[in-house]
């Protein structure tokens, strides 16, 4: 099975696809479905036109198409053909709705311009039917002078990976670290390589911490995490989020092996916005592939990822305790805001039910989850255990439950916190998750976070943060250092009078 992907013509806007089958069932479905991971991309088979397909020989063969399904009745060999057209009328303006509620663009739908081409996997791929098992190899036919980056180095290592990534092509920049790779338009004025190395240095920092404190991404041996900073995506300036609507209903992210990013086209890259939805992307792309749950357990994956995306940069060193909290306060209050608009009757177990078709009930999913999760995250540190607890060893210990057979429930959530802290969680979650009681702030505010207040202008890494305590001890240090000579003098020589160097001395000779 393979793919031949052409752009001969950016500025015509589309792009030729061609499926070839050695052996193909007969009748033949094909089909582009209109949704992923739960998500709708619903619209997007309204972009295939001039659909084809040719025998071994070459001869045309009939093919019917109804919805987002192709057949084709013949045994044998064949290639089917199809025209993807990307005008800005098609997937920019008439996008799918976002979580938010929002027409934007986003991971989800391909684009292609005069300078990239963002195709995921999932969106531009017509497939057999029933795929799972195929292995299929991709050629790409670039316009001179563009190149491409996927997330894996030759071809795709099954039909998962390549649905579940995307190709981006063009003319771009790439950065190059251990762990990952950035890439982004050589166009865009935000493109400076200098402040992408510089990204591509916070963002690796971002990766390892999160790594370190839940688990690795598991990629194949040689792979990298592949970060498309695709500028021009967004319309939003420095305060825009600068990320890929990723919700809970989408199973945490869209790719298993990339993170996407929409800032505008002369964002900052070290922003703190782009690098909170690094975090967030981060986070979300661990939690998705680490967390099994059920639908009334989505507000911890959701929520884990949005509360992740302000702890996740505090403690790998890049924003210190001041921002961390002002990052969260808007959140917190975004939380208040969902529950007013749904009139505090929507539970966080839920929520996801509603978040589909409601743009609140979708911002008390994620907003809420985040409090929720921070409120856990406390409550973990405040144990002295003879190991450390908080959050991320509640999800590690949670990660180690959940399976395909049996996803996470609240109930066995609540039952991993007891066996942890031997504490009783069952109030928590009968008012806060089951219930529609407001989380308090000082279900939170006891954080191991230095508190904002004590550090109006904190802006260095928490290593590099000294404390108000920290300095009382250095100043009564120094202090005492010029005291105690003075203080034990008495005791060490008599009180010294005028002449008394020089009377010591003649009566040495």
């Amino acid at each position: 099975m393979s793919y031949r992907l052409e752009i001969s013509a950016p500025e015509s806007e589309e792009i030729s696809i061609a499926l070839s089958l050695d052996s193909p069932s007969s009748p033949l479905e094909l089909e582009l479905p209109g949704e992923h991971g739960g998500e709708s991309t619903a619209g997007l088979t309204s972009y295939i036109t001039d659909e084809k397909a040719y025998d071994a020989s070459g001869n045309e063969v009939a093919v019917r198409r109804e919805g987002d399904t192709w057949y084709v009745d013949h045994a044998g060999p064949l290639t089917f053909s199809y025209a993807l057209h990307l005008g800005d009328d098609d997937a920019g303006a008439s996008s799918p709705d976002s979580p938010s509620g929002e027409k934007s663009d986003w991971a989800y739908l391909p684009h292609l311009d005069g300078e990239t081409a963002y195709l995921p996997g999932f969106a531009v791929f017509v497939r057999p039917r029933d795929a799972s098992g195929l292995q299929p190899t991709l050629e790409l036919i670039l316009p001179e002078g563009w190149r491409a980056v996927t997330p894996w180095e030759d071809q795709p290592e099954s039909m998962e990976d390549l649905l579940e990534n995307p190709v981006y092509a063009g003319d771009i920049t790439l950065i190059e670290r251990e762990s990952l790779l950035v890439a982004s338009p050589s166009g865009a004025p935000a493109s400076g390589v200098e402040g992408l190395e510089e990204y591509a240095d916070r963002a690796s920092s971002l990766l390892g911490r999160a790594e370190a404190s839940l688990w690795g991404l598991g990629l194949p041996a040689g792979r990298r995490l592949l970060i498309v900073m695709a500028f021009g995506g967004g319309t939003g300036g420095e305060e825009e989020d600068g990320a890929i609507p990723v919700s809970a209903l989408s199973g945490g992210a869209p790719f298993s092996g990339a993170i996407t990013l929409t800032p505008s086209r002369d964002a900052n890259p070290l922003s703190e916005a782009t690098l909170e939805a690094t975090a967030h992307g981060v986070a979300s792309l661990l939690l998705s592939r680490g967390l099994l749950v059920e639908e009334e357990a989505e507000w911890l994956r959701a929520g884990g990822a949005s509360y992740l995306r302000y702890l996740l940069p505090y403690d790998a060193g890049i924003w210190g305790a001041a921002l961390f909290w002002d990052r969260f306060d808007r959140r917190y209050e975004a939380y208040l805001a969902a529950r007013s608009e749904e009139n505090g009757n929507l539970t966080l177990a839920g929520a996801a039910a509603s978040a589909r078709d409601s743009a609140s009930a979708a911002a008390l999913l994620e907003s809420g989850g985040a409090v929720a999760c921070a409120a856990l995250d406390a409550g973990l540190r405040s144990f002295s255990q003879p190991y450390a607890l908080d959050f991320a060893a509640l999800l590690r210990n949670l990660r180690e439950m959940g399976s395909a057979s049996e996803p996470l429930t609240n109930d066995r959530i609540r039952s991993a916190l007891e066996s942890l802290t031997g504490r009783d969680w069952s109030s928590f979650f009968r008012e806060y998750i089951a219930g529609s009681a407001p989380i308090p702030a000082s279900a939170f505010s006891a954080l191991n976070v230095t508190s904002p207040s004590s550090q109006p202008n904190d802006q260095a890494t928490p290593e590099g943060n000294t404390s108000v305590s920290g300095w009382v001890l250095l100043a009564v240090a120094i202090f005492l250092v010029f005291l105690i000579p003075f203080l034990l003098e008495p005791y060490t020589m008599r009180p010294r009078k005028p002449g008394f160097l020089e009377r010591e001395l003649s009566k040495e000779e």
